[in-house]
């Protein structure tokens, strides 16, 4: 049950069906840009389908087109193994392992290629694996509970369906250029962190600190916010959509901006972040002064 393994995100097998279907019946499906997304949402439990239903129908479409059986199997191949990694996310990694491995090092930090994350990962991560390490486009798939990963760097790297659980400590980390695909995190400390050009999609945060952490040109699309304290925390032209978001904290000492652009543009920025993580705080920001009275001196 514990085969943890990294697949493709919702988003792009959702896309690859578009592709597939389109080519099967181009005037259903070739130019309805809402396609995607609602593939993607029934991939991902939200819509009104079950995946069951639109692989009938991708069947029903493209069934007599003998000459794509390879790829619609395929296709079905890359759902059935995101269902399966999906439903990893309710169980903790649990492997122990003390191997010890010989790191090639960059800038004082353990080099984690893909082929020692995968060889780690199939072993047990020995103590200290995620601490004060250069991981370099790594997709990562299983990550141990309570893991302090504090002082890393992760360039161009991609978190995938990925179970980030229990207090694991990203403070003092960097991330830049990856991304976040259906991911869970819960109880999780990015204090201090540097993210860059980083996307989460199609995820949950619960109870994530981004204290005095500096995010910028990130992005948070379809995902569940909960619980997330942003004290002193910078976000340079950062972006929320189709997000839903509850008891987001401490967002009147953060930084929420855009460097290089106009006020204009920097209070659409700052307008439309915060009518997403806090409308109540938006209205007291556009609410007028009040005016004071009292008798003239």
């Amino acid at each position: 049950m514990d085969d943890f393994k990294a697949v493709r995100s919702s988003l792009d097998i959702s896309r690859s069906l578009k592709y597939y279907l389109s080519m099967c019946d181009h005037e259903k499906y070739g130019d309805d840009e809402k396609i995607v997304p609602a593939l993607n949402d029934t991939l991902q439990g939200r819509g009104g389908r079950t995946v069951g239903e639109l692989l009938a129908e991708v069947d029903a479409v493209c069934g007599g087109w003998k000459d794509y059986d390879e790829d619609r199997a395929m296709l079905r191949q890359y759902v059935q193994d995101f269902q399966h990694q999906k439903s990893l996310l309710s169980h903790g990694y649990t492997k122990i392992s003390d191997a010890q491995y010989s790191y090639k090092m960059h800038n004082g930090r353990k080099v984690i290629d893909q082929q020692l994350y995968d060889q780690a990962a199939k072993d047990g991560f020995p103590a200290g694996f995620f601490r004060d390490s250069f991981f370099h486009r790594v997709t990562l798939y299983c990550l141990p509970d309570g893991q302090y990963c504090s002082n890393s760097v992760f360039d161009l790297c991609t978190f995938a369906v990925c179970r980030i659980n229990g207090y694991v400590d990203f403070s003092h980390c960097s991330f830049y250029g990856g991304e976040f695909h259906s991911c869970a995190l819960d109880n999780v400390n990015f204090g201090e962190a540097t993210i860059v050009h980083t996307r989460f999609y199609d995820s949950t945060l619960k109870d994530v600190c981004f204290q005095m952490a500096h995010m910028k040109s990130c992005g948070m699309s379809d995902c569940t916010l909960e619980h997330l304290d942003f004290l002193c925390a910078t976000l340079d032209d950062c972006s929320f959509t189709r997000t839903t978001a509850s008891d987001i904290r401490y967002l009147r000492s953060a930084a929420i901006t855009k460097r290089g652009a106009t006020l204009e543009e920097v209070w659409r920025n700052r307008e439309a972040a915060l009518s997403v993580l806090q409308p109540r705080l938006l209205e007291q920001l556009k609410r007028p002064a009040k005016k004071q009275t009292g008798p003239r001196r």
